[in-house]
């Protein structure tokens, strides 16, 4: 997802905001969040609650995602960026048993990427939508209909819209009403997918005198 993250930094400073992109898996954004030193969150790869899919993370970046800006009542934007991965360390030889038959991908040398299924995907959007549902403030889930990684897309073998699909389902299943839900017909390293988040995130930050 860094296309999208690329495209969306220069729209918000345009509009006149000071962006800070923080990798996924950071703990520093929390940290910032803590001092109010932050404003707002648009977050766009979100492949933290698999982890207790796969438990080569500390499971606490999973149990703390989305919560603390959720509780400060911080504006957030959420996109699926990532959800149609599992993540794991070393060589396609190295994965548990259970993974071996699913499509996989060599993420450089060390990394290996293992398609997610469509419950696997409808798992993590449960989870995002009950914090979103939690959260203090507004949130808007803005989800990309034509895939979520570089690897899911059209003519690409992550690409699988069936399973992409259950995120939309299951989010529409499970929010509240106040959750704004956005649906773009684009990839999410599209330009018309940025251009939505970036949309969808003044709107919501005008709203509430940001």
């Amino acid at each position: 997802t860094t296309p999208a993250v690329m495209k969306i930094k220069p729209l918000l400073e345009e509009r006149g905001y000071d962006p800070v992109v923080f990798h996924s898996k950071t703990q520093i954004l929390d940290e910032l969040i803590e001092e109010g030193r932050i404003s707002g969150i648009i977050d766009l790869t979100i492949f933290e609650v698999l982890i207790p899919l796969t438990f080569h993370l500390p499971e606490e970046l999973a149990e703390n995602r989305l919560r603390l800006a959720g509780e400060k009542g911080l504006p957030q934007v959420i996109a699926p960026g990532g959800l149609d991965m599992l993540i794991f360390p070393g060589t396609k030889e190295a994965i548990p048993p259970e993974y071996k038959d699913r499509i996989l991908h060599a993420h450089g040398p060390d990394t290996v990427l293992a398609r997610t299924t469509r419950d696997e995907v409808g798992w993590a959007a449960k989870i995002i939508s009950e914090r979103a549902n939690r959260a203090a403030g507004p949130v808007a889930i803005v989800i990309p209909l034509r895939g979520f990684s570089e690897v899911d897309k059209e003519g690409q073998h992550f690409y699988d819209p069936e399973a992409d699909g259950a995120f939309a389902q299951v989010v529409k299943d499970t929010v509240r009403e106040r959750v704004d839900i956005v649906e773009v017909d684009a990839h999410i390293n599209h330009d018309e997918f940025a251009k939505k988040v970036v949309d969808t995130f003044d709107e919501m930050t005008k709203k509430v005198g940001i």
